[in-house]
């Protein structure tokens, strides 16, 4: 079984964008719920003007929200520069080459061999599935927007193929 597809830094910078977007909504219904707990006396009551709470309201949403989108863009740089760190030649054009004994891995004129009986880690999620053997910490992950219709089929294979369950 072959495969093939690119992988640039903007898809692994697309990966790490929607990674955060979960996160962000949470933190900002806590922090509204947060602020509508401080204020509710002053909504329930008669001496306090609703309409600057609400405008008090507004000025602390964008607040929050500036942070949590800077904090974002913190990680997401972070990350991306710790990846170029780690694995400088990462990005390009993989062929995966699957068969009884291993799976190949060649992508800019670097080839990577994973043994079916070397997998030490096999991670499986909604999105993704990943291996790794001890020699190689950084793994191969195989995303489902990437193989698109071929996923389930890869997933099936390497899972009847590795000792790990």
């Amino acid at each position: 079984m072959n495969l093939e597809y690119e992988w640039t830094r903007d898809d692994l910078k697309n990966v790490l964008v929607k990674k955060r977007r979960i996160t962000t909504i949470i933190i900002l219904i806590i922090g509204v719920a947060f602020y509508f707990y401080l204020t509710m006396f002053g909504f329930l009551n008669e001496f306090f003007d609703s309409f600057k709470l609400f405008l008090g309201f507004l000025a602390y949403f964008a607040i929050l929200y500036l942070i949590l989108y800077l904090i974002n863009i913190f990680y997401i740089n972070l990350n991306l520069k710790r990846n170029d760190k780690r694995t400088n030649k990462a990005y390009g054009k993989y062929i995966i080459k699957m068969n009884d004994r291993q799976i190949e891995s060649d992508f800019n004129d670097q080839k990577i061999v994973y043994k079916w009986n070397d997998i030490s880690k096999l991670k499986i999620r909604k999105k993704y599935f990943f291996i790794r053997t001890k020699n190689d910490f950084i793994g191969l992950t195989f995303r489902k927007d990437m193989l698109k219709d071929d996923y389930d089929k890869i997933l099936n294979y390497v899972k009847d193929k590795t000792t790990i369950k």
